[in-house]
């Protein structure tokens, strides 16, 4: 494989990000990877590599976070958001009430590692001839009909931010199905990538070292505070640029030398990650059905490694309330279509009120639990309790 292309002469960056990409590759099963600053910055690369441009509209999930319609609109393309089924994925009907070269592109995410209908996902992205982009950042290690998830599009996109699968605290990736499309990324690269500083670079394993003492059940509400300090300083770069800035000039960034040995330190324990996030999602399962409460089922075909274990309530805030008070990593992923946008910074990206019916009203009722680091059967239990006694769960 050749080289990724940089603009400094930084040989050891480039031996490490080529080794870090090609373990990633071979670990998923795809033709070839791209390391990024951040996985939206991946989505930007993929989409102009496929030949979106001005003028181009682009499928999205109306359950989703700000990441994916900003790097649709720094691409230079506008967000479709297309409404979801009861796995909070893409529903079919919303691609199937479509004409052919309605969209160039369709980003198929699959939320919380679930897969949805991929299937017929699949048929109606071919009908109207959209090329899909698969959003995989919340299902690595994900299988669907044996095959990894990330592999049935063109393309995918993971995201190694701190709530992700495995996390070098930023960073992201690309796979790509195809050589053809990997040279393709490779020009875009060079077109408009610059590298990440090595005063970002140290930065961010100052932080990981610093998430790394803390993180835990019993220290969540600690370093939820820590984090929002810290943010609130400028010490730490949030999620987040709410300035809605839609440039494409100094975006795309390339990892540093040290995110992308952090990035190789965490392929080498994932076997590890993954046996824990499924027993963990099977625990889950199992407490939620000896107290009567409704689970998921993946589907036969499916065999899901989940970020985080969804659960629909009738009185979301309440839970959350409940949840805070007593220290349990109960979330509320998400709290709008484009989570965190309200208002007018919602239509600046394109979404009004009512586009999405199925998806506001599953953003009103959904919660989740941990399979991570954060998970323990301690507060497994607290959650059970919890979402027991305020009923309508389901």
């Amino acid at each position: 494989m050749a080289q990724t292309p940089g603009r400094r002469g930084d040989h050891g960056v480039t031996r490490v990000r080529d080794l870090y990409q090609r373990k990633f590759a071979e670990t998923v099963g795809a033709a070839a990877a791209r390391a990024f600053g951040r996985g939206r910055q991946a989505l930007v690369v993929a989409l102009k590599a496929l030949g979106a441009g001005a003028g181009d509209r682009v499928g999205v999930c109306g359950y989703t976070c700000l990441s994916v319609p900003e790097a649709v609109k720094v691409a230079g393309c506008e967000p479709v958001y297309l409404d979801v089924d009861d796995c909070l994925c893409v529903d079919p009907a919303s691609l199937g009430r479509l004409q052919p070269g309605a969209l160039k592109v369709v980003v198929l995410q699959h939320t919380f590692g679930l897969v949805g209908r991929l299937d017929s996902l699949l048929v109606e992205a071919r009908r109207i001839g959209a090329a899909v982009i698969e959003d995989a950042c919340h299902s690595l290690g994900t299988r669907y009909r044996g095959q990894h998830v990330g592999s049935f599009g063109a393309a995918a996109i993971y995201s190694f931010q701190w709530g992700k699968p495995y996390s070098t605290g930023q960073g992201g990736m690309l796979t790509v199905s195809s050589r053809q499309l990997a040279m393709a990324v490779d020009r875009v690269i060079a077109d408009v990538a610059v590298p990440m500083s090595r005063c970002a670079d140290w930065g961010l394993a100052a932080q990981r070292a610093s998430f790394a003492a803390l993180m835990g059940p019993r220290s969540q509400r600690y370093l939820r505070r820590v984090y929002h300090g810290l943010s609130g300083l400028g010490l730490i770069r949030g999620s987040f640029d709410l300035k809605l800035n839609f440039s494409l000039s100094g975006y795309v960034r390339l990892p540093g030398r040290r995110m992308c040995r952090a990035g190789l330190r965490c392929l080498k324990r994932w076997p590890e990650m993954l046996a824990g996030r499924r027993r963990n999602a099977d625990l889950i399962a199992e407490a939620l059905r000896a107290n009567g409460l409704p689970t998921w089922t993946p589907g036969e075909q499916c065999k899901p490694v989940m970020l985080r274990y969804p659960v629909c309530v009738g009185d979301k805030v309440k839970v959350l309330n409940m949840a805070a008070k007593q220290s349990v990593d109960l979330a509320g992923w998400y709290e709008t279509p484009v989570h965190p946008l309200h208002g007018g910074a919602l239509r600046a990206v394109g979404y009004e009120a009512g586009m999405c019916p199925r998806a506001e009203e599953m953003i009103r009722r959904t919660v989740s639990l941990p399979t991570g680091r954060t998970f323990s059967p301690s507060v497994l239990a607290k959650a059970i309790e919890i979402l027991s006694a305020v009923g309508d769960v389901g």
